[in-house]
Order: C-alpha cells, then sequence, then structure tokens
C-alpha cells in the first residue's frame, strides 16, 4: 500500500541506515526494520536534509530543483523503504528508542539488528541448499594437524575426573523422550549457568555480582527464562530464574509452542524446559560505549550456555543449543522490551532419546578414554 503523505506530514530520517553499492547504484537499508531500497540523487539529498523533523511542505521548499510531485514520490517511496520515519508512527518510536538507547552505534547495531527475525528454512531447504554448497566448492577442513617434527605431544589424559567425564558424555540429541526433569535437576543447571555466589564493592561500578561464569567487566548482562513444560510440579508456563534468589517467578501461563518460539524445530515441543538467555544490553554498554561491548556479550552467552550443558550431562540429561529464535515472537511472550533486552540463545533440556537421533560417531575418536 503506497503512504500517503500531506503538506503538514512530518518527516525525519531514521537513525539505523547504512549505505553501500548495489551495481551503479546506492543501496540504503535500515537494519532496525531490515528494509533495503536503492536509491537516486534526489532520494540522498532528502535524506541528508532530514537529520531533524521536517514537514512534506518544506522539502517542496528547498528542493527547487525538482518538482513538487517528485518530491512528493520521493518521499512516500523512502518511507515505504525505511528511509524515513513519520512522525507519530509505530515505526518512529521504535526508532526513536533505537537513537536514545543504542550506544554502540552503526557497526554493531547492523549486526544485531539486522540478524533478528531471519526466515528460518524447512529441513528439506536446508538439505537442498547444503547439497547446493557442496557442488558448488566442498567444505573447508574442520581441524587442522600438527605435521612438523617440531610438534610436541602431549601427555594423553587417561583418566578423566568428574568435570572432564561430564564434557565427555555432552552431546546435542535433538530427540527426547516424554519423562519430567525434576525441579532440583534443572535448578542445578540454572545455578552452573548463570548463579550468583556473592558480591564485591568496586569505588566506581558498585556492587558487582560474582558468579560461575566469566563476565565482561562483571557486568553480568544475562537473565535466563524458562518455558518450563515437563517439570515436576511446576505449572506449564513462562518463568524468570532469579540468579540471585534460585527461584522461578512466573511470566506468562501461556505462551506459543515451542516450535513457535524456536521455528523449524520440532523437536524442542517434546523438551521439558526450554531455556531462553536474555541480554540485557544497558548493563554491559553503560561500562563499554565502544561497539566491541557487543561482542563481549555474545561470548559470555556461549561461558553460560556451556556450563549448563554440561550440567546436564553430568545429571543424565541432554541439553541442545539454539540460535534460531523467532525475536518478534519471544519479545512479546516473555515482555521484553527491545532495543535494550534480547534473547541471543536457548537450550532444550529434557532425557535424551538416542533410540531416536544418536550421535554419528566413528572408530578412533575420542569419546570414550
Amino acid at each position: 500500500m503506497a503512504t500517503r503523505l500531506d503538506a503538514k506530514t512530518k518527516l525525519r530520517r531514521s537513525s539505523a541506515l547504512v549505505v553501500t553499492f548495489e551495481s551503479s547504484a546506492f543501496a540504503v537499508t535500515n537494519y532496525l526494520r531490515r528494509r533495503s531500497f536503492t536509491c537516486n540523487a534526489l532520494g540522498l539529498e532528502i535524506l541528508a536534509q532530514a537529520a531533524a523533523w521536517r514537514d512534506v511542505a518544506r522539502f517542496r521548499a528547498d528542493l527547487k530543483s525538482y518538482t513538487p510531485a517528485s518530491i512528493t514520490a520521493s518521499l512516500a517511496k523512502l518511507v515505504e523503504g525505511g528511509g524515513l520515519v513519520v512522525q507519530g508512527s509505530p515505526e518512529a518510536k521504535d526508532d526513536e528508542a533505537y537513537a536514545k538507547h543504542w550506544e554502540w552505534g552503526p557497526m554493531a547495531g547492523l549486526f544485531h539488528f539486522g540478524s533478528r527475525n531471519p526466515r528460518f528454512m524447512t529441513r528439506h531447504e536446508a538439505e537442498s541448499y547444503l547439497e547446493a554448497r557442496a557442488r558448488k566448492r566442498p567444505s573447508p577442513p574442520t581441524y587442522l594437524k600438527n605435521t612438523s617434527a617440531r610438534a610436541i605431544a602431549l601427555p594423553s589424559v587417561t583418566s578423566p575426573d568428574a568435570v572432564l567425564s561430564a564434557m565427555l558424555r555432552r552431546r546435542s540429541v535433538r530427540a527426547f523422550r516424554q519423562t519430567p526433569v525434576q525441579p532440583a535437576q534443572l535448578g542445578e543447571a540454572l545455578l552452573s549457568g548463570l548463579g550468583i555466589l556473592g558480591f564485591f564493592e568496586h569505588p566506581t561500578l558498585g556492587r558487582m555480582p560474582v558468579t560461575l561464569t566469566p563476565s565482561g567487566g562483571a557486568r553480568n548482562p544475562f537473565e535466563a527464562y524458562v518455558y518450563c513444560r515437563k517439570v515436576q510440579g511446576v505449572a506449564e508456563g513462562l518463568y524468570h530464574y532469579s540468579a540471585l534468589q534460585h527461584s522461578l517467578e512466573p511470566v506468562a501461563a501461556t505462551a506459543p509452542k515451542p516450535a513457535e518460539l524456536l521455528p523449524q524445530q520440532a523437536w524442542v515441543d517434546d523438551a521439558a524446559a526450554i531455556v531462553f538467555l536474555v541480554a540485557n544490553f544497558d548493563r554491559t554498554m553503560w561500562k563499554y560505549g565502544q561497539p566491541f561491548g557487543y561482542k563481549t556479550v555474545l561470548i559470555e552467552a556461549g561461558h553460560i550456555a556451556q556450563n549448563i550443558a554440561v550440567t546436564c550431562a553430568k545429571l543424565g540429561l541432554t541439553a541442545n543449543p539454539t540460535l534460531g529464535i523467532d525475536d518478534a515472537r519471544l519479545d512479546k511472550a516473555l515482555g521484553l522490551a527491545p532495543p535494550l533486552q534480547s534473547a541471543l540463545y536457548a537450550l532444550s533440556i529434557g532425557h535424551a532419546d538416542p533410540s531416536t537421533i544418536a550421535p554419528n560417531e566413528v572408530p578412533g575418536d575420542r569419546a570414550k578414554f
């Protein structure tokens, strides 16, 4: 539907634009809305003038070398493409929130918002895609051997301790039995990933939590939300896990099916629980204003998830990790507040059913010592 503008409609340039080249044309992308469009010289001139709110009549008056009709048409196309926002619109409110709160600039913003809400392939589509990739070029090697005489052999590990034994048992099995998990099992897994053990006082930063995983600048950006499906004695629903109080608090009694929150991953509907790791960017952004601060948050998600996965393996459970999240739907289900909150990681937890899907391990690996 074409955007209708009158002379008094006020417009402003979006705060989330990047400009690249597409053949001989300028390509403009609004990464907050995931929209792209090509732009001519008039379009670029309009964007250059639209740093602050101005009405359509003002654009017509300032761009005297163009006809009023062409200016209005260009303004409408820029609104449709995401280059301009209309004052008072939902898009403008989202844009204003981004401009006000997102301190990591376009480099981190382009990656984060540009990678949200992707289209997920079906299993058939994914297999066809990989087959096409393999025909185009073979997969690069997934490991590198030492081949020189200078390589130093390390002592063999012959008697792994309890921690390494749990790591050896860890597998991403995408099938679950219907057996419920116990609250103590879920609690231990959550504690291992996010539990707050205590605090230390910093003269400038204030009270900082001590946790079981490394945290960039001790900013502790993650909260866990748990979709309990088959947890003994816990009603089905979405919960917030308090890492300080070691407790679950309901946030929603009803929620979409897990496979609607984690698209094209049908096995998650059989999981006993799903843990969503939700980043609160402002905690890290407050200390690290440079874009690399975003990278520290991503890395920390891996630390937390690995602790949960290894603990689940020790407890006889499997924790299957995924980044395939329907961001918009989960934001709504959990009541998150973009742009400073976002789920970055999910783990579906339960009793593995290896008879359905088993790891394809081959002789010569080190699965067993």
